[in-house]
């Protein structure tokens, strides 16, 4: 197994530390936990490097001080296929609206999945710039986060504010 190199860093934005990875072909995670890249990532080479990361973190920046309503920075994701689909469709949504689980669930055509789209949601490892903060439950209710629902209102709020 040939092992990877991830680059990573910790920042805050808005109050809240994240952490921040990428490899040689993009941005690989954004999440609140260290733990959970370590997990995911056994066998890599972890290595903390701010400069690295710090083009991916000033668009972060940005779209913290409601500067940048979409992101143009390469990724390094991986999933299944089903993932893939969801996280595709996460990128469409536009900056500030919300969606249902059941509207991705029709945008890739598989409408008996809502369940399962908020699990890819919940798998979902690079969560600000594929916007899974605005997939809502049916009845409006938030639903989910992988990073806490005080996350998701932040983010929102955030978006709202700035739309």
């Amino acid at each position: 197994m040939t092992k990877k190199v991830i680059y990573y860093n910790e920042r805050t934005f808005n109050g809240v530390s994240m952490y921040i990875a990428a490899t040689d072909k993009g941005l690989k995670y954004i999440k609140r936990s260290f733990d959970k890249i370590k997990a995911n990532y056994p066998h890599d080479v972890l290595i903390e490097d701010a400069a690295f990361l710090a083009p991916y973190e000033k668009q972060l920046e940005q779209y913290f001080h409601g500067e940048r309503k979409t992101f143009d920075m390469p990724l390094d994701i991986e999933g299944t296929n089903f993932q893939m689909q969801v996280w595709n469709a996460l990128q469409t949504i536009p900056y500030g609206e919300t969606v249902t689980y059941y509207d991705i669930a029709k945008q890739i055509h598989n409408e008996k999945a809502v369940h399962a789209i908020g699990g890819a949601n919940g798998k979902n490892p690079i969560s600000i710039v594929m916007s899974c903060h605005l997939v809502v439950q049916k009845n409006g209710k938030l639903g989910g986060y992988s990073s806490g629902l005080d996350m998701k209102e932040m983010l929102l709020s955030l978006e709202l504010r700035h739309k």
